[in-house]
């Protein structure tokens, strides 16, 4: 015997675990969606971590390039000044050198040449300093960016490029060969002492100056940093979002099923109700 209250309920157990099935498969298809956009969101998340690095690296590149260049200019000037002070042959030229002069008198003969040769080591150490230094850089920037995200961010950029030839500013080898150390002053061997000089301080300011390069490069992962953030905390609000969606279809899924079973079972009392 079939009522109208059978139907009903059977009709409304029907609909609602029908509903629970729909439910069911809306929430695999959030499960889908929300591996494919945690995949962005840990793509995003690695990208970041590789840029924070990246931009870690080149500020304490940059300190060290420009700490390191300033303290050889620094040596430079001294150490070139010093061991011609105590050149004990200047008293036999005719060049004026009232300073000198007044600094090897405080010292022996012997003494002076002993300093001389002091100094003149130690300029030989500050280019071996110099160069090792510029190596050092020169290798840790091509061990980073050789490759990966960064190298394609930046490896068109002249300041990327000039850091890649960063070799080619080291201090020759024979760049002392011609200076005059401890002979008889002349106008021209001051001359050639100054244009030695002079082309060991330009290429430590050369040096120095990718400084500049590396701070330009610096504002342009932190540029892609700022933007590849955004992106970032965008998919994971939408993540989140899409989550809470997946969530509310199993709630609304288990409520769907506990209501088709009670319906279920409103029928089977109202047909042996009716029957019995």
């Amino acid at each position: 015997k079939i009522s109208k209250l059978t139907v009903i309920f059977l009709t409304l157990a029907g609909i609602f675990n029908l509903g629970s099935f729909a439910l069911d498969q809306q929430v695999v298809q959030q499960e889908d969606k929300l591996r494919e956009i945690n995949r962005k969101v840990n793509t995003y998340e690695s990208q970041i971590e590789t840029l924070i690095f990246g931009i870690n690296t080149l500020e304490n590149l940059g300190f060290e390039v420009y700490d390191s260049a300033s303290t050889y200019l620094d040596d430079l000037d001294f150490q070139t000044k010093t061991v011609q002070i105590f050149n004990r042959k200047y008293s036999n030229s005719t060049l004026e050198d009232t300073t000198g002069n007044l600094v090897r008198k405080k010292f022996t003969e012997k003494q002076n040449e002993y300093l001389n040769s002091v100094y003149k080591s130690q300029l030989f150490k500050l280019k071996d300093y110099a160069n090792q230094k510029i190596e050092d850089v020169n290798q840790l920037f091509k061990n980073t960016f050789s490759s990966g995200l960064i190298y394609e961010y930046l490896k068109e950029s002249n300041e990327f490029k000039n850091l890649e030839d960063l070799n080619k500013i080291k201090i020759p080898e024979s760049i002392f060969d011609d200076y005059n150390f401890n002979e008889v002053p002349t106008k021209e061997k001051e001359d050639k002492n100054y244009e030695i000089y002079s082309k060991f301080y330009n290429l430590v300011e050369t040096f120095s100056n990718l400084n500049k390069d590396i701070m330009t490069l610096n504002d342009q992962l932190r540029s892609k940093y700022v933007t590849k953030y955004k992106d970032y905390i965008f998919y994971l609000e939408y993540f989140t979002q899409k989550k809470n969606k997946k969530n509310y279809f199993i709630l609304f899924s288990i409520l769907s099923q506990i209501l088709g079973l009670t319906f279920l079972l409103f029928l089977f009392r109202i047909i042996i109700k009716e029957n019995y």
